[in-house]
């Protein structure tokens, strides 16, 4: 693609492919020709005000970066390290729940519940609301597959 199509609209998911470094790299830092911001381009009074439509993703800077400082002081390899031994405990009890099977899939079963639970872990969700947080996690992340 890099050679043949290095921009590309993709009609099946409405979407554009960028191939090469240096145009993804513009992309990413020209925030005033490739907006994160997708109200700034909507009247106000059609603007979404759902949650989505002020999440992080759609923030371009300075907004974007102090959010992203904040968010970011929660993942620092100091506050990982402190969980490492809740981060096997985890992990532990996850392999303990397929092991009774005999088979796993490694995916549904470890790379992705164990992700979650860390972060619900690390931002205080109540175990009783873990199932809701993944739901939602889940439902959110899906907006952004194919947009």
């Amino acid at each position: 693609m890099r050679e043949t199509q290095p921009v590309f609209f993709d009609q099946n998911v409405q979407a554009w492919h960028i191939f090469c470094y240096d145009d993804v790299a513009r992309l990413l830092s020209d925030h005033a020709t490739f907006s994160s911001d997708q109200n700034r381009f909507v009247p106000a009074e059609y603007r979404d005000s759902s949650p989505l439509s002020s999440s992080i993703l759609r923030m371009d800077p300075p907004r974007h970066r102090q959010l992203r400082q904040l968010v970011s002081q929660a993942f620092t390899l100091r506050m990982v390290a402190q969980m490492e031994s809740r981060i096997k405990e985890i992990t532990s009890g996850l392999l303990d729940q397929v092991q009774a099977l005999g088979e796993m899939d490694v995916i549904r079963d470890l790379a992705a519940p164990l992700p979650v639970t860390v972060i619900a872990e690390l931002l205080g969700i109540p175990t009783e609301q873990r199932e809701d947080f993944k739901q939602w996690s889940d439902a959110f992340n899906a907006i952004f597959r194919y947009a």
